[in-house]
C-alpha cells in the first residue's frame, strides 16, 4: 500500500502532466494533499497569457465568467481522465470532482472525493463546522466564486480557508 506522500506526490506529478497535455501549459507550482477520502490539489501560475489578457480587457465580470466556462467545460470533458488517473493512483473510484479556478491569482483548486477515509460504519468523514466558517472571507480574498457560491466548490475553498493547503 502506498504512504501518504506517495499518493500525493504522484496525483501532482499526474495532475502536471494533465495540465501540460490537455490544457497546454504546466502550472508554476502543484500540490495535493489527502486528507480523509478527499484529495485537494492547489495549482498555481495556470492561465495562459492569453487568459490573463481576457480578464484584464474584458469587463471585469464578463472576463471572469467567461474564463470559468471555458475551464469548466474543458474539466468536465477531461473527466474521466482524471478520475481515471486518480484510481490508478490510488485503486479507488472517485465518487466527485469539484473545480475552481482564480482569476485574480490565477490558482486552481481541484477536489476529488474518493471512498478512501470512510469512518468505521462506513459513513463519510466529516469536516469540521469552523472550515465551513472561513469560505466567505477566503473567496472574497482570492477571487474565488464571490458571486455565484457553488455547494460543489464549498467543502474545497473551506479547505483553503483553514490554511490546509498552505502547508
Amino acid at each position: 500500500m502506498k504512504t501518504q506522500g506517495e499518493i500525493e506526490s504522484a496525483i501532482s506529478d499526474g495532475m502536471s502532466r494533465f495540465e501540460q497535455e490537455y490544457m497546454g501549459r504546466g502550472p508554476k507550482d502543484i500540490r495535493a494533499h489527502l486528507i480523509d477520502n478527499l484529495i485537494v490539489v492547489r495549482l498555481e501560475g495556470v492561465l495562459t497569457a492569453a487568459e490573463q489578457h481576457l480578464v484584464k480587457t474584458l469587463q471585469p465580470e464578463k472576463g471572469r465568467d467567461l474564463l470559468k466556462q471555458v475551464r469548466t467545460h474543458l474539466i468536465e470533458t477531461a473527466r474521466p481522465i482524471m478520475e481515471a488517473m486518480v484510481q490508478g493512483i490510488t485503486g479507488v473510484k472517485v465518487l466527485s470532482l469539484h473545480h475552481d479556478i482564480s482569476t485574480v491569482t490565477g490558482a486552481d483548486f481541484t477536489a476529488l472525493v474518493t471512498n478512501l477515509g470512510k469512518t468505521a460504519s462506513g459513513g463519510d468523514v466529516v469536516l469540521p463546522a469552523s472550515v465551513y466558517s472561513a469560505v466567505d472571507a477566503y473567496a472574497a480574498a482570492n477571487g474565488l466564486m464571490v458571486d455565484v457560491p457553488e455547494p460543489s466548490t464549498f467543502g474545497l475553498l473551506g479547505l483553503a480557508a483553514a490554511g490546509v493547503l498552505a502547508r
